[in-house]
């Protein structure tokens, strides 16, 4: 199975790089396993809606690692989302602002492949607004537990 894990965020912006350091971990333990076979291709992205159509086109799996600032869960929560949970936007007078499923709605129309299989992982954060900021110590405490957890979830590593 052609897989391909992305690592969304800035990864210069204080807490919002989560999910980019969490790919950047679950490569490392991928690539030490032993099991690497270029079935797994690790990405990093700091763009949503159509722009990552590019990303993911021709997988069979995408796996999303993200960061949420929603203020309903604790910092350092890891939500299992899927691509329904993505049908609402505040704005939809840009192609910019385009809901995910919407945007893999229209990929799937303008002759994408998109995948069929999905895991979208976000760790809830504290809004960021700091460039170059250190992770704040909650996702430092959690960051460990999580990448294993995604990484046994999605790629069966242990």
């Amino acid at each position: 199975m052609k897989i391909i894990l992305v690592g969304m965020g800035n990864p210069i912006l204080g807490d919002d790089r989560i999910g980019v350091l969490i790919m950047r971990e679950i490569e490392a333990l991928y690539n030490a396993s032993h099991k690497p076979n270029g079935d797994v291709i690790f990405e990093e992205a700091n763009l949503g809606g159509l722009a990552l159509l590019d990303i993911i086109d021709g997988f069979e799996k995408a796996i999303l690692v993200d960061s949420i600032s929603s203020g309903s869960y604790p910092v350092g929560t890891l939500l299992r989302l899927t691509k329904e949970d993505f049908t609402e936007t505040r704005h939809i007078s840009s192609m910019h602002d385009i809901n995910f499923a919407t945007a893999l709605e229209m990929g799937d129309k303008m002759g994408h492949k998109i995948p069929v299989e999905f895991d979208i992982y976000a760790v809830e954060i504290k809004p960021a607004l700091d460039f170059m900021a250190p992770l704040s110590p909650e996702l430092e405490e959690i960051m460990p537990k999580v990448v294993k957890e995604i990484a046994k979830r999605s790629l069966g590593l242990v």
